[in-house]
């Protein structure tokens, strides 16, 4: 029992640790000055929408990254060679997107960003040429028993890939792995026995009721305060099921494998952890090679650097970033974060329970332990209930 508890603790950290990249916190304010302002998108060769991520900084004195999303008066994407340009879409607080039909990177273009927040003032990246990429010739994933510090068993797959970059020499790739899951929650099964629950009010009929059970179950409480609860469905529950996305700790460049050039065999890019939550269905494990210039290549170098020397994603970065933005009007204030160009080649696999060569391997979720009664949205970082595209059931 106590090897099963030790397995899911870890297994239930390591998603958080790995998912933790963009905190969920929605709020449509102004940006006070001297918080520093933190971009992050990129325009490659693949057809897009492309995604830009406007949000407030974190504060350096806290121990953990508070990022809040943050709305723009209008933000723009500009090829300089051809004189193309787009203005971006607002598709969720601080979350900005080219149309479908819209600007597409292609190799030799030259790209740049520029924006204005509410306050007026204005910001622009620095140009960054779209290089032509490489290609990744396989990707794979091997099922592996680690032992942990404490003499457990972790067993997971470990990702890799080998590719054909240029021989160029001082050539620079940047290796990403981004995996896409499924899970499901039963919100529905918080205890309800007022007043020790909360609250949810609403009104009928002039009388107010509580709900107990948040609303996005689609489950409504038709008894009085004094009565015991008793629910009706009234819509679908839309925090029942959903997707997170987890990634790779920190980016791997090509400085850190050999050789820095041509071909890259057996390249280590990550690891999928077996555990009741990921192989609940299955993942989509994304393995991306982006080709990149050398100033997206130092700003990387710089980030993982840092996060090397703390051993934690959650530790602020207080150190010296190199900067890839210039500001054009407003007061002074600071900015973070990076709009790149680069020439990509992805490779998708499939791990699902069946890879798992025991079954007994994958624990189940315990009903007990409370941890599934909560909203999906809120049972990991990086969740959405909405279908991706791709996904199929």
């Amino acid at each position: 029992m106590l090897f099963m508890i030790s397995r899911r603790t870890l297994s239930f950290l390591f998603i958080l640790i790995v998912s933790s990249c963009i905190d969920r916190l929605d709020f449509d304010v102004e940006l006070p000055l001297g918080i520093p302002l933190t971009v992050d998108g990129s325009i490659t060769n693949r057809p897009g929408p492309y995604r830009i991520k406007i949000s407030s900084g974190f504060d350096t004195k806290s121990e953990f990254q508070q990022r809040v999303p943050l709305s723009l008066r209008w933000i723009k994407v500009m090829e300089l060679t051809q004189r193309e340009e787009e203005e971006l879409v607002e598709v969720s607080t601080g979350t900005y997107e080219t149309s479908v039909t819209g600007i597409q990177g292609r190799v030799g273009g030259v790209y740049k960003i520029q924006f204005e927040l509410l306050d007026g003032r204005m910001y622009e990246s620095l140009p960054d040429t779209l290089l032509a990429p490489g290609s990744i010739e396989s990707v794979y994933s091997t099922f592996t028993v680690k032992e942990d510090n404490k003499g457990v068993d972790d067993y997971g797959f470990d990702i890799g890939l080998s590719s054909q970059g240029s021989t160029k020499e001082g050539a620079r790739y940047m290796w990403k792995m981004k995996g896409t899951f499924k899970a499901i929650t039963h919100p529905e099964l918080i205890p309800t026995n007022p007043p020790k629950t909360q609250c949810f009010p609403f009104t009928v009929n002039g009388a107010q009721r509580c709900n107990y059970l948040p609303p996005c179950t689609g489950l409504q409480n038709k008894s009085f305060p004094w009565q015991v609860a008793q629910f009706v469905r009234v819509g679908p529950c839309t925090c029942c099921t959903c997707w997170y996305d987890i990634y790779n700790n920190s980016p791997l460049l090509n400085n850190d494998v050999l050789p820095r050039s041509g071909n890259y065999k057996d390249i280590y890019l990550g690891r999928i952890p077996v555990n009741e939550w990921i192989f609940m269905f299955k993942i989509y494990v994304d393995v991306s090679q982006a080709t990149i210039t050398n100033q997206t290549f130092r700003f990387f170098q710089s980030i993982k650097d840092q996060q090397d020397a703390t051993n934690n994603i959650f530790q602020p970065i207080t150190g010296k970033i190199p900067s890839n933005f210039n500001q054009l009007e407003g007061e002074i204030s600071p900015i973070n974060g990076l709009f790149y160009a680069a020439g990509v080649d992805a490779r998708t696999i499939l791990l699902t329970p069946e890879d798992v060569p025991n079954q007994n391997l994958i624990p189940e979720v315990d009903p007990g332990s409370g941890v599934d009664w909560i909203s999906c949205l809120e049972l990991f970082p990086n969740s959405t209930n909405i279908k991706p595209a791709f996904w199929e059931d």
